[in-house]
């Protein structure tokens, strides 16, 4: 059941308690990624403990929503990231700063990582081996940006395939 999500935040309906999925995407000149777990496997990432998030029939009630939002914090914290001090995966992105300070126990806060950009043309005096070292700086940059936002793209659809559409609002 793939869906293409075009806005940036979903919410589970405001009339239960909810929770928040804040940037889970950001559109980019490349177009729309909707990966899967076999992307993570062909990436060599991790792969997320929660497959599947358990599955929320009919209206979310409280422990729904905490059993969601551990879920969510486990598969977000086992895909490695150095932003936020880098001991805890990709948790901040799922959180505000405050929450992140508390669940990781550190105050180095998590920072989404920016596209790179268009790589920079070779400078005429550059050597191989600068060339070579600038090729695989862009590239780590660039996987690194692919990560954080293919995630968020996943955990943005396992939200939505869990919980029933109607308890499913844009903001």
């Amino acid at each position: 059941m793939a869906r293409i999500i075009t806005n940036n935040t979903f919410i589970i309906n405001k009339d239960v308690p909810s929770i928040v999925v804040r940037n889970l995407f950001q559109p980019t000149a490349q177009g729309l990624f909707l990966p899967n777990h076999a992307d993570f496997q062909r990436n060599h990432l991790p792969i997320p403990p929660h497959k599947e998030f358990t599955s929320i029939k009919g209206k979310p009630t409280a422990l729904d929503l905490v059993t969601l939002t551990g879920e969510i914090y486990a598969n977000a914290n086992a895909i490695p990231s150095r932003s936020g001090g880098g001991a805890h995966g990709h948790l901040g992105a799922m959180t505000d700063a405050a929450t992140y300070a508390t669940l990781s126990g550190q105050n180095t806060a998590f920072t989404a990582p920016v596209h790179p950009g268009v790589q920079a043309a070779p400078n005429n005096n550059d050597t191989a081996a600068q060339i070579t070292n600038a090729n695989r700086a862009y590239d780590q940059n660039l996987m690194i940006y692919t990560t954080y936002h293919s995630l968020l793209t996943v955990i943005k659809q396992m939200i939505i395939d869990a919980v029933d559409d109607m308890y499913i609002a844009k903001l």
